[in-house]
């Protein structure tokens, strides 16, 4: 199966898997009071930030190691290495929700202490599997992992809707669904059997240290994307949490339809690095950042002009006042193209993504800080705003570095601004007659946002790059012939 076919695969299922975040947003968000429902995303934020501290950056080290010519080496210790950071998780259990409790300023961690540490181990043992399936092409498997579980998660939230939620079953739910993934993981390792005559400490340490400085940079990044959450909780309260935690929703498809490329394309970069053949890397780069711009930007720019029926859909008319904090949020998505992390862990320049990262931390805390304090909620989203785009500059600078080419080779600027532009064109008149007739309408909203994402995708892809348009077309072709 080729790199692209591959990619593909990963990126439908992620699609599906979204989809069903987004419609089980839908119904929690409606199901549970306003505080019940604040409550629920203070140990989600929790565990995703807990999460990402505690990996340090495992799940790339793992896909680093395996993706190499030792990889029957290195997968017991992998397997040995994630046993010795469950036990590390179980030992520390204490900490961490005190950590996480204070951090966020909620005492709610405490109450469900023990529904927070089964998921926050299910959880960490789940972030690693994707990157086993990849190593060893198992497209199937990893699709399988993503979308059966989500399906199940959420027929069960369906059912509950009806027959009253409340934060003790939504987390069951969300444990069951991880302990399926970790069913399926352990398939995985019966049928990619152990082999215990490799274990070595040596290795398993290189597999743990090895991910620290990515890892750092991941700690880091997950710190800048909850920061706004952490500093409106401590400054301002749970309502302005709600809010923000509300404005910050990645849009469907966009925050996996390049992790699903560029994860792929990590070990083709990483082979072209290690034979010095820079100029393949670094067209393997823009080609992936052009194939993105037509999902990305016609996704991003149709949700802003369509925000608040998208909204309301995603909340309900009652978390209408995040609309402003959403729109502003969709500038850092456009700058999702990239996942900037696959080609400094395929360079090996860990260390320097590593410093970039904490610079933009340092940015992001002295910025949401003044601003929080100036102007509140608004002034957070602005300051997040601004890191993010230094992120960007920073992260574009340093590539250049890595490859020896000047900054203007790293980011497709002319395209990326041209998708911009006829995004916006095609939206305004769109978003006029949605304006005049129908603002009211949800429904309807909801159905110009999806008819401008269509047709602004297509017309970007003839303009900028044609691949995943024409990917798609071939695909329903041979599906109309063989019918």
């Amino acid at each position: 199966m080729s790199n692209k076919e591959k990619s593909v695969i990963f990126f439908l299922a992620k699609i599906i898997n979204l989809s069903i975040t987004l419609l089980s947003i839908t119904i929690v968000s409606r199901g549970l009071l306003v505080n019940d429902y604040a409550n629920y995303r203070f140990i989600i934020t929790g565990l995703n930030m807990i999460i990402a501290i505690i990996s340090v950056g495992l799940p790339n080290s793992i896909l680093y190691y395996l993706s190499g010519g030792m990889r029957e080496k290195y997968l017991t210790n992998a397997y040995v290495a994630i046993i010795l950071m469950v036990l590390a998780i179980i030992f520390l259990s204490n900490p961490l929700v005190f950590f996480i409790s204070k951090m966020i300023k909620s005492d709610i961690f405490f109450s469900y202490k023990i529904y927070f540490m089964i998921m926050l181990i299910l959880t960490f043992v789940n972030s690693t599997t994707e990157n086993f399936y990849v190593a060893y092409n198992k497209s199937k498997l990893l699709s399988f992992s993503i979308v059966i579980p989500n399906l199940i998660y959420m027929a069960s939230l369906s059912i509950l809707y009806f027959l009253g939620l409340n934060i003790n079953n939504i987390l069951i739910v969300y444990i069951g669904r991880e302990l399926f993934k970790s069913i399926l993981f352990i398939i995985f390792v019966i049928k990619n059997k152990i082999n215990y005559k490799v274990i070595d400490f040596t290795s398993v340490k290189d597999i743990l240290v090895f991910g620290i400085p990515i890892g750092l940079s991941s700690i880091i990044g997950t710190l800048n994307l909850n920061l706004d959450k952490v500093i409106a909780s401590n400054l301002l309260g749970k309502e302005a949490f709600v809010k923000i935690t509300n404005a910050t929703f990645e849009i469907p498809f966009v925050t996996f339809a390049a992790a699903s490329l560029f994860t792929i394309l990590t070990p083709v970069m990483k082979k072209h690095y290690d034979e010095n053949k820079y100029d393949e890397l670094l067209k393997v780069w823009n080609k992936a950042g052009r194939t993105m711009i037509p999902i990305i930007i016609s996704i991003t720019v149709a949700t802003m002009f369509f925000s608040k029926s998208f909204i309301i859909f995603l909340y309900s008319r009652q978390y209408l006042d995040c609309l402003v904090y959403f729109v502003l949020y969709q500038f850092n998505t456009l700058n999702r193209i990239f996942v900037y992390g696959s080609i400094f862990l395929a360079s090996g320049k860990n260390k320097i993504y590593t410093l970039n990262s904490v610079l933009s931390l340092l940015s992001n805390i002295i910025l949401n800080f003044i601003l929080g304090k100036l102007i509140g909620s608004l002034g957070i989203v602005l300051a997040t705003v601004i890191s993010t785009h230094l992120m960007v500059l920073l992260q574009n600078y340093q590539i250049s570095k890595v490859l020896n080419v000047k900054i203007k080779d790293t980011f497709p600027i002319k395209d990326f601004v041209r998708a911009i532009v006829i995004a916006t064109l095609i939206n305004i008149p769109l978003f006029i007659v949605y304006y005049v007739f129908f603002f009211n309408n949800t429904v309807l909203g909801l159905g110009m946002l999806i008819i401008s994402c269509g047709i602004t995708f297509i017309y970007i892809s003839i303009k900028v790059n044609d691949e995943i348009l024409n990917y798609c077309i071939n695909r329903a072709k041979n599906i109309v012939r063989a019918k």
